[in-house]
């Protein structure tokens, strides 16, 4: 051991590189504080070298041994320095913005961010009560993302969650994206009653609360020539019931064209044409037929007596009675039947209404599905289907 070595002196011995430099690889030989300059990048004593680099040696040997050097790298611009541990496999982040200094962030890649995740500079908001909206938040539970109101979107890579990118379902019962529903669930809502059908608004069954029949407020100026708009209608089809209100009188041979359609003749019965029977804004209950006179209008009483299934009773029970009274041959009190009455004259007692059909007894009236009374007894003259429960109608 020289006075050098004696006091850690450093011997500079050269350069190591691969042209021009004083070795081209550390020698054997070796002795502590022997110093070379890197002029050739490389890997010397096991360490990946820059230009510059400087390799000490620490420990005398007579054998190459990579354990008796050190490299002092020079090449430090851009260096960044971590914390004195991590988590095998978490994910670096920065740590605050000089960009020298990283941190665990905490979160893996196979765990926390799905596999197949897509990253993007895309920047998306949420949506905010400022906007409009409701303040969220996006948590993560495992393999998926909800949102934290629970009602908005879960999305993920489980097999029970949405694929990524656009993509379709089938509709229950089809086996292709798109195709028909051959099945469904049913809808739950309730909606109506025998008396009051229902109509669907948004796919949700809502009960009828006005007639149940269309009431048409008729137009025209031409005596016999009948017109009216009803929403919706595309084309007549059997069976099509009508309360219509004439704003002109018949004639000779009365026509109804509803919607611009086409006119057709209007019939007291199968044979027998309608014409003054129903003066202007007397409203009368047609039916239309699609087998007889090849498409027609009917009063209503013609069309129940050719087709023999609801029966008809005149009630010509004054204004001011309430017990009002009918008779009909056919009519047997039978609980779930069905029957046609003709008012002669409206109601104008304020109460509850009966109706006695062939002395068969009084039997309460609803109207629109509510019992007639005090502020429900509004019963205007004209034609009505009615439903016998077996106790009201």
């Amino acid at each position: 051991m020289n006075a050098f070595q004696a006091n850690d002196a450093m011997v500079f011995k050269g350069t190591i590189g691969s042209s021009g430099a004083t070795v081209t690889a550390l020698p054997n030989t070796h002795y502590q504080g022997w110093t070379y300059k890197v002029i050739t990048a490389g890997t010397y004593a096991g360490k990946t070298c820059e230009i510059g680099d400087m390799i000490i040696c620490v420990t005398d040997g007579t054998a190459a041994n990579n354990d008796h050097w050190t490299v002092v790298q020079t090449n430090i611009d851009g260096a960044v320095t971590g914390p004195a541990s991590s988590t095998d496999a978490h994910v670096a982040t920065f740590n605050g913005t000089t960009g020298k200094v990283i941190k665990d962030s905490g979160y893996t890649i196979g765990k926390s961010v799905p596999s197949d995740a897509v990253f993007t500079d895309t920047t998306y908001s949420s949506k905010t009560a400022a906007s409009g909206g409701t303040d969220v938040s996006l948590v993560t539970t495992g393999e998926k993302y909800t949102w934290n109101n629970k009602s908005d979107l879960t999305i993920g890579t489980s097999a029970t969650q949405a694929a990524a990118g656009n993509h379709t379902h089938n509709y229950a019962g089809s086996s292709s994206a798109g195709g028909a529903a051959t099945s469904a669930n049913k809808i739950n809502t309730d909606g109506g009653s025998k008396l009051n059908p229902v109509y669907f608004s948004s796919g949700v069954p809502v009960a009828s609360t006005g007639n149940t029949i269309p009431y048409i407020v008729g137009t025209g100026s031409t005596a016999g020539t009948r017109l009216g708009e009803l929403t919706g209608l595309t084309e007549y089809t059997d069976g099509l019931l009508i309360l219509y209100k004439p704003a002109v009188a018949g004639a000779s041979t009365t026509t109804l064209n509803l919607n611009n359609l086409v006119a057709k003749t209007c019939y007291i019965n199968g044979v027998t044409k309608l014409t003054t029977h129903f003066a202007a804004s007397q409203p009368i209950l047609l039916v239309y037929s699609a087998s007889q006179n090849s498409g027609c209008w009917m009063a209503l009483d013609d069309y129940w007596t050719n087709s023999n299934t609801v029966p008809s009773a005149y009630c010509g029970t004054a204004a001011s009675t309430a017990a009002k009274t009918a008779s009909c041959d056919y009519w047997v009190a039978t609980a779930n039947s069905y029957l046609h009455f003709d008012i002669r004259y409206a109601n104008s007692v304020a109460g509850a209404i009966t109706m006695n059909v062939n002395s068969t007894g009084a039997k309460p009236i609803y109207i629109n599905g509510t019992a007639s009374s005090t502020t429900n007894y509004t019963l205007p003259a004209g034609s009505y289907i009615a439903f016998y429960d077996g106790s009201n109608f």
